[in-house]
């Protein structure tokens, strides 16, 4: 698993690591032996281009080849923006975990959040009828607890190398208790998230509905199959319509 650095948040931050990259100076807040040398251990897998004044991050092992990303910082809204563009309306207005991947490839400090959130608000897509009006859609009700639950996935990989490397987390809320599971996982492979989710219906029991997005982690055999055994209801919401998972979508 890729280990990721904490992503530069403001200028002077990104600036710090530059002069640190480029002269071995440390900025005069990193006053202690301790302080420099985690600062030190961050910097470890960036490089700076001096040409393009671009940060790279960048890491190898024995078993995997070179990996290396441009870092999009925090603050840098012109760089979000302009890799939204790029790879969502240059890509043929893709749903926005395809281009959360594509991004993923080459850059990180881009959160699967923020690029759903662009998508959500794209006007072609809305356009094209993807989303239909509010006006058309049904209320999530529920007449007791465990009669329906909402599941997600919340995309944390920017903050692993302060999380212990926990990269994700699990949520499922109840819509008639609104009781809230977070479970923080390593990884969003498919037998992590079943195992995870076997462990809260043995539990708790199994929920007669559980709804989804339609991202292709929720959409498996190995979901359904669990589903079947448990006897639950599997519902996806509609695509690019994050107001179908409401409740879990305000709690994450």
């Amino acid at each position: 698993m890729v280990r990721l650095p904490k992503i530069p948040d403001t200028p002077d931050d990104f600036n710090d690591i530059v002069t640190y990259l480029q002269h071995r100076i440390f900025a005069e807040k990193y006053n202690s032996p301790l302080k420099q040398s985690n600062f030190q251990r961050r910097c470890k897998n960036f490089v700076y281009n001096q040409e393009t004044s671009y940060l790279f991050f960048e890491q190898s092992s024995k078993d995997s080849p070179l990996i290396k990303k441009r870092v999009v910082p925090t603050y840098d809204s012109e760089l979000r923006e302009a890799l939204f563009e790029k790879f969502h309306i240059g890509d043929a207005h893709f749903e926005y975990y395809k281009i959360y991947t594509m991004i993923y490839k080459r850059h990180i400090g881009i959160t699967q959040h923020e690029v759903e959130k662009y998508v959500n608000a794209c006007p072609t897509c809305i356009q094209n009828g993807s989303i239909k009006e509010k006006s058309d859609l049904e209320p999530v009700v529920s007449d007791g607890p465990l009669e329906h639950l909402q599941v997600d996935l919340v995309d944390l990989l920017s903050y692993a190398e302060h999380n212990d490397r926990y990269s994700y987390v699990l949520t499922l809320i109840d819509i008639f208790s609104r009781y809230v599971w977070a479970i923080p996982l390593k990884d969003k492979k498919e037998s992590t998230i079943h195992s995870e989710l076997v462990n809260v219906f043995k539990n708790f029991g199994p929920p007669a509905k559980l709804q989804a997005d339609n991202r292709s982690k929720f959409r498996t055999k190995v979901l359904k199959s669990m589903c079947d055994a448990f006897k639950i209801k599997l519902v996806h919401s509609r695509v690019r319509y994050p107001q179908s998972q409401g409740k879990i979508e305000r709690f994450n």
